[in-house]
């Protein structure tokens, strides 16, 4: 959602302050710390197998924190025994396989992005999965992500590929060195990767050709049959920023259906990504509409909830003042936003006046629209929230990223 400006008038509309302030009062408080009290969130959730928790923005160690606390409470009370990051699709399930036979999990935070792994509101939830590595029950990391950004030489992908095919007799014809090149130059180009039409349709081609080669139904080679899909999404994002979205919702749908159908996985992820319904942002806010138009793609959430249809719950998480490290995902840290009142007649605003530090609102029961101020880059929208996600976890006090103004 790009920031625009907005006028407080535009927002405040006659009778919005009642409905909000109703809506406000719903709110059930939640409590962190040694004696967590999640046990509105618990109810919400209920017997759902996918969980997806969003963040207004990546520079929010606050809401890193909380989140962190919460998956914990998921696994060790409701079984979560998936974390599946918005992170590297492949490297995550490499990076898994090799962490149980070593039973050291260290590397796997090396796939995540960095704010996800550096900063220390998040050290918790890592000990957790070290923890648990070799109990009965250990804490599943994995990726959803179509990009391939983990830390590792890009020509690993097409390596392992290669020689995944050659133990299942694929044959491998004169066109294989040349696919293989431009996969190894779109994985370590990505975005100022160029290819002309005809390179992009043998490409495309050859990804199809060599999964309906791979026939096998070992573990493997079920893996690597979504990874050929996953690189089509990995290529239409690289090519012209579509798709990423869709590859994110397609490979969570694989994990739950066919990786792990029998575990509970929650998602961690951006406020945008966890949308239900891209329709109820894009009839209300134009600008918005306007910008996602040139980039076609459909939310990671719309995507899990129309593949898994009930047994997904999609949760937000908006914070009522505080500050931010806006731009942390390009790691500017240097760059903070100061939010000390959220705008009057929002959603944040009626919320900041029930004093409650943590709390949890359920959307299901609201029919009504209302504004939220800040449910990303701090852009006011309004709009029928209850179709986009299914409650708001919200926090009283935002904290951004290492020192306000200093980089680490």
């Amino acid at each position: 959602m790009p920031h625009t400006p907005t006028t407080e008038s535009r927002y405040a509309r006659p009778g919005a302050s009642r409905v909000i302030r109703d809506i406000a009062a719903t709110a059930q408080p939640l409590a962190f710390g040694d004696q967590p009290d999640l046990q509105a969130l618990e109810a919400a959730i209920g017997d759902a197998q996918v969980v997806l928790l969003g963040e207004q923005n990546h520079g929010d160690g606050a809401a890193f924190a909380v989140k962190a606390q919460v998956i914990e409470y998921l696994n060790k009370k409701l079984g979560f025994d998936v974390l599946a990051f918005e992170a590297d699709f492949f490297a995550l399930q490499h990076s898994w396989d090799e962490a149980v036979r070593k039973a050291d999990a260290g590397q796997l935070s090396r796939h995540v992005y960095y704010f996800w792994r550096d900063e220390p509101q998040v050290a918790p939830l890592w000990n957790l999965v070290q923890e648990r590595l070799s109990s009965s029950r250990p804490l599943i990391v994995t990726g959803i992500d179509v990009r391939h950004t983990g830390a590792y030489p890009k020509s690993l992908v097409a390596d392992e590929l290669e020689s995944h095919l050659a133990r299942n007799g694929v044959d491998l014809n004169e066109d294989w060195h040349q696919f293989r090149s431009l996969l190894d130059s779109l994985l370590e180009e990505e975005y100022s990767h160029r290819v002309n039409a005809k390179e992009r349709i043998r490409f495309m081609d050859g990804l199809w050709r060599l999964r309906e080669q791979l026939d096998g139904n070992d573990r493997v080679s079920r893996f690597w049959r979504q990874e050929l899909s996953n690189l089509v999404w990995t290529a239409r994002n690289a090519w012209g920023f579509e798709g990423r979205d869709e590859g994110m919702g397609r490979n969570l749908a694989w994990l739950a259906r066919e990786r792990y159908p029998d575990k509970r996985i929650v998602v961690w992820s951006h406020n945008y990504h966890v949308v239900r319904s891209k329709a109820a942002l894009d009839a209300s806010h134009p600008p918005y509409a306007r910008e996602r138009a040139k980039y076609p793609d459909t939310p990671m959430g719309e995507v899990a909830a129309r593949e898994l249809d009930s047994s997904v719950r999609s949760i937000a998480l908006v914070a009522g003042q505080g500050w931010t490290s806006p731009n942390a995902w390009k790691r500017d840290l240097k760059t903070h936003d100061t939010l000390t009142s959220p705008l009057p007649g929002s959603m944040e605003s009626e919320l900041l006046a029930t004093n409650l530090d943590y709390a949890y609102l359920d959307l299901t029961r609201v029919t009504s629209s209302f504004t939220l101020n800040g449910i990303e880059h701090g852009t006011p929208i309004e709009t029928t929230w209850h179709q986009a996600f299914d409650g708001l976890l919200y926090i009283r006090e935002m904290s951004g990223l290492g020192i306000a103004g200093e980089e680490y």
